[in-house]
């Protein structure tokens, strides 16, 4: 862009100076009349240099100063932006990586956690049948415990019955038939007829 303004700029100070012969082959050819000065070719010559000398200095003081500063502008807010533009864009990529890395985490915390819970699961259902086996052997233990009591009770009572039942046959014996009767005798036969009887 600068460099076709300055081509441009060369190009009409070149057609100035190529055509200052012209027009001071031009001024000896007219004569002198009244109006505006501008219009007056004999002064021509004068305004061309004049208007060539503050071209000059017009394309020395843009050329040098204001264009190049304009263009300095340019060129840095255009760095500014696409500096600006590749930061977003490498923070955009980090980001991108970041949240990849953060639901891979939370894939793997995930995994963990359900892990973790199934571990907690068979444990407690480990410790539960644990339990559960501890207290049958416990409750087992104790219904032998108490049908051996009740056996041991059912025994001792069956002997009390007996002793029981061989005095009052003793007795009955004795007041019915009147005959003096032993316990052993009276005994064999309680034991004997206990015997058929099971």
């Amino acid at each position: 862009m600068f460099k076709n303004i300055k081509t441009n700029m060369y190009a009409f100070l070149l057609a100035l100076l190529l055509a200052l012969p012209a027009f001071a082959e031009g001024e000896a050819h007219q004569s002198s009349g009244g109006g505006l000065p501008q219009f007056d070719p004999s002064s021509w010559a004068s305004q061309l240099f004049w208007l060539t000398i503050f071209f000059v200095l017009l394309y020395i003081v843009f050329g040098k100063s204001i264009i190049p500063a304009l263009g300095n502008t340019i060129e840095t807010r255009t760095s500014y932006i696409n500096d600006h533009i590749k930061k977003a864009e490498t923070l955009s990529a980090e980001a991108s990586i970041l949240q990849d890395k953060i639901n891979a985490e939370m894939k793997i915390a995930g995994q963990a956690a359900g892990a973790k819970v199934a571990e907690a699961e068979a444990s407690a259902k480990e410790k539960l049948s644990f339990a559960m086996a501890e207290f049958r052997q416990k409750y087992e233990r104790q219904v032998a415990d108490t049908e051996k009591s009740i056996e041991q009770a059912k025994e001792a009572a069956m002997v009390d019955m007996e002793r029981i039942i061989i005095e009052l046959a003793t007795q009955a014996a004795e007041k019915i038939a009147g005959i003096p009767a032993s316990e052993s005798g009276a005994e064999n036969v309680v034991k004997s007829l206990g015997q058929k009887v099971a």
